[in-house]
């Protein structure tokens, strides 16, 4: 026998199994003993059953990795292959290109693997049947070996004559020699361990110019070939990495299979200029390597909490990605890099927002998908619940207000109660929209919400909803219009008609607009859909236009109108307290002489006006302030009878209420705003800061914001139920004032009255 180091080696290591090597690894007999074979070293091994005989003799342990080598070359002598039951082997050459293959081509550059004897292409062959076709040494042999062994077509004499020379490659692109032979490449399962073996399978193995070249080239400046200056580098301020043996699991793909160490992604990186995408991309993703933070307020997606281990290799939806700002991205982002991809973003910027907003996706606070500060499944059915029950009670108002107005012919034709009944009809659909919550949700949105069963479409409709359901804040600026023109101008019949289309086109044209103008922005914002604001978009601007600025332009005009409102009372209530000083004067002074009141001021308010005397002379046209004649006659009666008598409650019956007057038109101009600013600018507050606000926050908004409708129908209703306590306190002094009340008056009878009253007048 020809001794050399294989043998040896063989011959006298330690036995561990008794059990000798075969060439089959089941044991089993080769099924062609006939079978030629050819390994370099052992030409006295020519066909497998001499390889058969003599391998027991030579391989004494079974577990050797000698034995193993030998074992994965048995697939020639026809040896079933030792391959897992989902895996595919790996094929050097396709065996519809096996034409002009040369089995027995040496490859000097694999000797390592094969325990120090150097393999064909025969043998390299059987030994990748062992593999599977997504292992790394199949990835890096077939595209390095395929062309060597002649993997292809057969060729004819004038195709190989029109060929050019074989030119290998070398691995540092301007010719040089490496600095770091002894260097390990640090990819696992990669065939060539050091530099010095990377380098001779280039020259040998790999032609110029060839794609294969240009890849291993990349590698070159991880064994120390010279870099051109304005290359790529992993870290942002060209710093040292401080993890640089890591594996990044998440190249994998874009290196052919290969799991590449950040040292070898920094290596590859220098070839490619700074300004490229793949470079940016790669610098966000530097704190996965232990670079330095672009500053001290960067992003803490988790906060101070260590996401679960085994959540590392979840990958990140695309859909996700998309909305932060990563799209056709070359590789996967799992939550290992997502969270190291903090480093690089800084705290305020809608990329963080966004991730802090999903970090349930990588295990951060139990997984648990914290919004709106329900952190469990029960909180969240709250929230998404509380504005179904208020709006109920809109509806129920808003529906009210419609019959209340509808089945009354007066009312019908009363301007006020018609602006009334257009904005309780907007409060009913804001009502509908409220009460769907977040149902309407898409179900494969990136934020999910309790209670989601929609799509994009159904989405779109509560958006449109919502927004056309805002059109009852235009008839607010109606009504004030309307209060102002007949309280403080004392407009009446005509004038008001031929501005009454107006009160009603207006609000109704910009509501409709603004909402299907809105059509294209509508998506899902947790609790129900409508115009989203950042970080779930990424502008405000259509959110802005459409609902910002009506709510505030309407905050403003409502403000000012009833501000002069109460300006003009005030003044008139003064006027009126100003006159009656000066009749008590004249009276005091000249007491014998009869006193007529002459005043020229014939739109001053008189002092028994109210509200409902407005509402009822509109129809009719009747000026609220009393002509000179009237008013002359009426206080020329009062200071008759004030004159023929002395009694001190009968004078306090008839002493004007301009004090009165003044009081009830402050609280109706306050009664009146207040649900407006109840409903709406807390919605416009969130629409700017929607962040880090507690469930009660939320819970408030939930409650007040799905309200208007029931408010409004409160302040509509209010007159009349403030006249039936008024009428309750006088039937109460009629009774004798000791609490004690007739049947029809009794605290049961009221209230059983006025649940009639209601109830008949709710069903007409």
């Amino acid at each position: 026998l020809r001794s050399n180091n294989f043998m040896a080696s063989s011959l006298f290591a330690p036995e561990q199994v008794l059990r000798p090597c075969t060439v089959c690894f089941n044991g089993d007999p080769v099924p062609f003993p006939e079978k030629s074979i050819s390994i370099p070293g052992f030409e006295f091994i020519q066909t497998c059953e001499v390889l058969e005989t003599t391998l027991p003799l030579i391989v004494t342990n079974v577990s050797s990795p000698t034995c193993g080598i030998i074992q994965s070359l048995g697939s020639i002598c026809g040896c079933e292959i030792n391959l897992g039951g989902d895996e595919t082997s790996c094929q050097l050459c396709e065996a519809s290109k096996r034409s002009s293959f040369v089995p027995s081509k040496p490859i000097p550059p694999l000797k390592h693997l094969f325990e120090g004897f150097v393999p064909t292409c025969e043998l390299l062959e059987a030994y990748l049947l062992t593999k599977d076709e997504n292992d790394v040494i199949c990835t890096v042999a077939s595209s390095l070996l395929r062309d060597y062994c002649e993997c292809g077509e057969t060729e004819t004499q004038e195709d190989h004559s029109s060929e050019s020379p074989f030119s290998s490659c070398d691995l540092c692109p301007n010719g040089d020699p490496i600095q770091y032979p002894e260097k390990r490449i640090g990819i696992e399962n990669f065939p060539f361990e050091t530099c010095q073996q990377l380098e001779e399978a280039t020259n040998l193995l790999v032609k110029n110019e060839s794609d294969q070249c240009e890849l291993l080239q990349k590698i070159g400046p991880h064994c120390g070939c010279p870099v051109e200056p304005g290359g790529c580098q992993v870290c942002p301020d060209g710093g040292p990495m401080a993890f640089p043996e890591k594996k990044a699991k998440f190249l994998a793909g874009s290196f052919g299979g290969i799991v590449p160490t950040c040292e070898l992604i920094d290596s590859f990186m220098k070839s490619m200029p700074s300004d490229s995408s793949t470079c940016q991309l790669i610098r966000e993703s530097s704190g996965f390597c232990g670079c330095a933070p672009i500053s001290e307020d960067h992003c803490l997606i988790c906060l101070d909490e260590t996401p679960p281990a085994e959540y590392s290799d979840r990958e990140i939806p695309t859909m996700l990605l998309n909305q932060i700002g990563f799209d056709d991205l070359p590789f996967p982002i799992t939550c290992e890099l997502g969270i190291a991809m903090q480093y690089q973003i800084l705290a305020n910027s809608t990329r963080c927002d966004l991730a802090t907003i999903r970090r349930d996706i990588c295990g951060c606070f139990d997984g648990g998908y914290n919004y709106f500060g329900g952190d469990t499944n029960r909180k969240r059915a709250i929230l998404a619940w509380t504005p179904r029950v208020v709006a109920i009670f809109s509806f129920i108002g808003g529906l009210a207000v419609i019959r209340d107005v509808i089945c009354d012919d007066k009312r019908r034709k009363n301007l006020y109660n018609q602006i009334m009944l257009c904005m309780a009809c907007f409060d009913l659909v804001s009502a509908v929209a409220w009460s769907l919550s977040t149902l309407p949700n898409p179900t494969d949105d990136i934020f999910p919400t309790y209670g989601e069963r929609g799509n994009k479409w159904t989405c779109k409709l509560q958006g449109w909803m919502f927004q056309f359901g805002m059109t009852s804040i235009f008839f607010n600026l109606s009504l004030c219009l309307y209060y102002t023109l007949v309280i403080a101008f004392q407009w009446r019949g005509r004038r008001l008609h031929r501005i009454k289309p107006f009160m009603f086109a207006v609000p109704i044209v910009l509501g409709v607009g603004i909402a299907f103008a809105g059509l294209p922005y509508y998506s899902s914002v947790l609790y129900g859909c409508h115009l989203a604001a950042p970080p779930l978009v990424e502008s405000r601007l259509p959110g802005i236009i459409l609902f910002i600025m009506p709510i505030f332009c309407v905050i403003i005009i409502v403000t000012l109108s009833m501000m002069f409102l109460y300006y003009r009372v005030r003044k008139q209530a003064r006027s009126s307290r100003k006159w009656r000083f000066s009749f008590r004067a004249r009276k005091f002074e000249y007491p014998n002489q009869p006193l007529s009141y002459t005043s020229s001021a014939k739109t001053t308010l008189s002092p028994g006006l109210s509200l409902k005397n407005v509402e009822s002379s509109e129809k009719s046209g009747t000026p609220v302030a009393e002509n000179t004649t009237e008013r002359t006659t009426s206080f020329q009666r009062d200071h008759q009878d004030a004159s023929q008598s002395n009694n001190k409650k009968q004078k306090k019956a008839k002493k004007p209420t301009a004090s009165k007057l003044e009081h009830e038109v402050f609280w109706q101009s306050i009664f009146y705003v207040s649900a407006f600013y109840i409903s709406w600018p807390m919605v416009a507050y969130v629409y700017y800061d929607g962040e880090g606000h507690p469930m009660a926050f939320w819970m408030v908004l939930f409650i007040i914001t799905p309200m208007q409708g029931f408010l409004n129908a409160g302040i509509y209703f209010r007159p009349r139920l403030k006249r039936m306590a008024t009428l309750r306190a006088r039937r109460r002094q009629n009774s004798g004032g000791d609490g004690t009340l007739p049947n029809a008056t009794s605290r049961h009878g009221i209230f059983k009255n006025l649940l009639q009253a209601s109830f008949l007048r709710f069903m007409c």
